[in-house]
């Protein structure tokens, strides 16, 4: 409604979001442009995304639900998990398409090579997985919050210069199946330490494959 309203108009003090009553009020016929209006999808796209990142979280809840098939999965976890995204998607749909890895039916179906970080092989992946599995199976369940899983693993790696690159992209990739996607910290808060290990021997099987 908002982009709609400013396709050949627009206010005179050149606000560009406005609410409906908003509107209204600056409506002014001397307001409209001779010009024709030229549509933009990139544009109502832009205007979009601005108004998805300010919706609360059970507004974002609400407005994606009939775009997911969430199956079985709780509101606080899907809630959590959509949050991940708020930031990075311009529509509803592109959201719920976003979040797919976090969901149950999830098949993991993304290719072995993509674990590998840039100038790091295959033998080094592995034995970096290996040994963050082993870290993040002895972390105490309260340590799942973002901010205590980046001090924590950061804290780690630098301590044994196992290479931040080197370990958190197949750490990324393992969870998400993406080489774009939330970082490894926020998805690991959102899905818990066990599904976070599961999903590293799912990686591992996949290389050893």
């Amino acid at each position: 409604m908002n982009y709609l309203a400013q396709l050949g108009w627009s206010p005179k003090d050149d606000r560009e979001y406005l609410n409906r009553e908003e509107l209204i009020q600056a409506f002014t016929l001397d307001g409209i442009q001779k010009p024709g209006a030229i549509f933009s999808i990139e544009k109502l796209q832009a205007m979009n995304k601005h108004y998805l990142r300010k919706l609360s979280s059970e507004e974002l809840y609400e407005r994606t639900l009939p775009f997911l098939h969430p199956g079985g999965v709780k509101r606080e976890y899907l809630t959590a998990a959509l949050q991940t995204e708020q930031e990075r998607v311009a529509t509803l749909k592109e959201l719920a398409e976003a979040i797919e890895f976090f969901l149950l039916d999830w098949l993991a179906d993304y290719p072995a090579e993509i674990l590998i970080w840039k100038k790091s092989d295959k033998e080094t992946t592995v034995k970096l997985l290996n040994q963050l599995k082993d870290k993040l199976e002895n972390l105490p369940a309260d340590a799942f919050t973002e901010e205590k899983l980046e001090k924590a693993l950061i804290a780690w790696i630098d301590e044994h210069k196992l290479g931040r690159g080197d370990t958190l992209w197949p750490m990324r990739v393992a969870l998400t199946g993406k080489e774009n996607s939330p970082g490894p910290f926020e998805v690991s808060a959102v899905l818990g330490q066990n599904e976070t290990v599961l999903r590293i021997n799912k990686a591992l099987e996949k290389l050893h494959g």
